[in-house]
């Protein structure tokens, strides 16, 4: 679908984006991969997504970012979605192609590889040996831990300052500074259900001051419950399918957030938060153990219950003593400096 008519009539090379979203995987892969597509455009050449449908909520997101895309039925096998890449990369004489996506195997790779088309691979777990790629990227905190075992041609860019993060994200000094006018904010993206309900209503329970909770795209039934749960309570919004830009101004007036520990964790970090992880999947436990240890990100993985008990205080002189927060955010200043998606683009670029 041609959501763009400027777009579409750029001059310039075609990079091709293989990216899915849905309310079982999240959205974080596809929000990273809008960070790349518009510093490829910013650079005067086109960006095209191809993702499956699912739920529909990648389509919802691409229409209102005003991507380029293309969709992949659910339906496909992986011989039939490889002829319906390979197909859609000659329609649109694709120059490079980059895959953000756990589906991938080697077999699928040398497969859409026959195109001869260069491929560079957004990784975040080291699964896969020895694929045949041009170029991988991991800009997660632990991605330098990782034993990558590659071809000789591929190279290889590792850690925060590849991480794809939004400018929007980025607090100034002054938005850091300044005093927030949220005690919290709270994010169901994987995070579950029960973790969820378990830190809002702790977090009401003592410190009586405003609280936001965000539900993402395809969490609406949980949202209603939510909803009923605390009707009548003044101090806590809650939110649901907002924009990128709009979770970046909640972040920005939150002292602390609450969150499962993918993409929203450098996000929140970026926006001036002081954070609170709480990892549902292997990979996300990886990397906030390893933001733990760079002392940027506070981890309630277990015993969630005990520990939110035994942090009441510190929680509490945080919100409420300015200098607390600001010796804690002296910490984070930096870690994510914003400027991924360029090195990432000028990476993708450099293969064609």
């Amino acid at each position: 679908m041609i959501c763009n008519k400027i777009e579409s009539s750029r001059k310039g090379k075609t990079v091709l984006i293989r990216v899915d979203a849905s309310k079982d995987i999240g959205f974080g892969h596809l929000i990273r991969c809008f960070c790349l597509g518009e510093e490829i455009l910013r650079k005067k050449h086109s960006v095209l997504f191809v993702t499956r449908r699912y739920d529909g909520l990648s389509e919802r997101l691409l229409k209102r970012k005003g991507f380029n895309y293309e969709t992949l039925n659910n339906n496909l096998t992986k011989k039939q979605e490889i002829e319906r890449i390979n197909s859609i990369a000659v329609k649109h004489k694709t120059s490079v192609m980059v895959f953000d996506t756990y589906s991938l195997t080697n077999n699928y790779i040398l497969k859409i590889k026959k195109q001869g088309i260069p491929i560079c691979l957004i990784d975040d777990r080291n699964y896969l040996v020895r694929p045949d790629v041009e170029a991988i990227t991991n800009g997660n905190g632990f991605a330098k831990q990782l034993e990558y075992v590659l071809q000789k041609k591929t190279k290889l860019y590792l850690g925060e300052k590849f991480f794809l993060l939004d400018k929007c994200f980025i607090a100034s000094k002054k938005e850091v500074e300044r005093g927030r006018k949220k005690a919290a904010g709270v994010c169901m993206s994987n995070m579950d259900y029960d973790s969820l309900q378990r830190v809002v209503g702790f977090l009401n329970s003592f410190i009586g001051e405003e609280i936001d909770v965000v539900f993402t795209g395809a969490q609406k039934d949980y949202m209603t419950q939510m909803k009923k749960i605390y009707r009548g309570h003044q101090n806590i919004s809650i939110y649901h399918d907002l924009d990128t830009e709009d979770i970046a101004r909640l972040m920005k007036g939150c002292c602390l957030f609450f969150l499962s520990g993918g993409t929203m964790m450098y996000q929140a970090i970026a926006a001036g938060c002081i954070v609170f992880a709480m990892p549902v999947h292997k990979h996300q436990r990886r990397n906030v153990n390893a933001l733990v240890r760079k002392k940027v990100v506070r981890s309630l993985e277990k015993d969630q219950k005990l520990l939110l008990a035994q942090k009441k205080k510190s929680i509490e002189k945080i919100i409420k003593d300015p200098g607390q927060r600001k010796r804690i955010l002296e910490t984070t200043a930096g870690f994510v400096d914003g400027k991924g998606p360029q090195r990432v683009a000028d990476i993708v670029l450099s293969l064609c």
